[in-house]
């Protein structure tokens, strides 16, 4: 019997995003939150593996992004992407694990400058 395949994406955040270098005072990055909101409610996926997905290209230093939980304060374990690239790469998190009734966010951060042009998470 052939296993069944569906593909979700829920778009987090659909154009271009153009952010530049915040640290704290320890030289740590700073992570801004972009796009909608994501409120994951397990009853309504079914058994799904789940992955963030982003285009994202570095100006200057290294641009990251990842998920971020919302409701516990925290990024999501693996979900961290980042690329020096200095065209637009997709970038695409090993499988992630959300939380029931959380809400989901991307955030972006970067060492110098950088763009993204979306980010999506992608429900398989």
């Amino acid at each position: 019997m052939a296993q069944k395949t569906s593909l979700q994406v829920y778009a987090l955040a659909g154009r271009v995003h153009t952010f530049s270098a915040k640290t704290a005072g320890g030289g740590e990055l700073v992570w801004t939150s972009y796009g909608v909101p994501f409120l994951y409610t397990a009853a309504n996926w079914g058994t799904v593996v789940i992955y963030l997905q982003t285009y994202m290209k570095a100006t200057s230093g290294t641009v990251y992004s990842r998920l971020y939980d919302t409701t516990s304060s925290a990024a999501v374990a693996s979900s961290e992407l980042s690329t020096a690239a200095t065209s637009y790469t997709r970038s695409r998190s090993s499988a992630l694990t959300l939380t029931d009734g959380h809400i989901y966010m991307v955030q972006h951060g970067t060492t110098g400058a950088g763009e993204t042009r979306g980010d999506e998470l992608i429900i398989i």
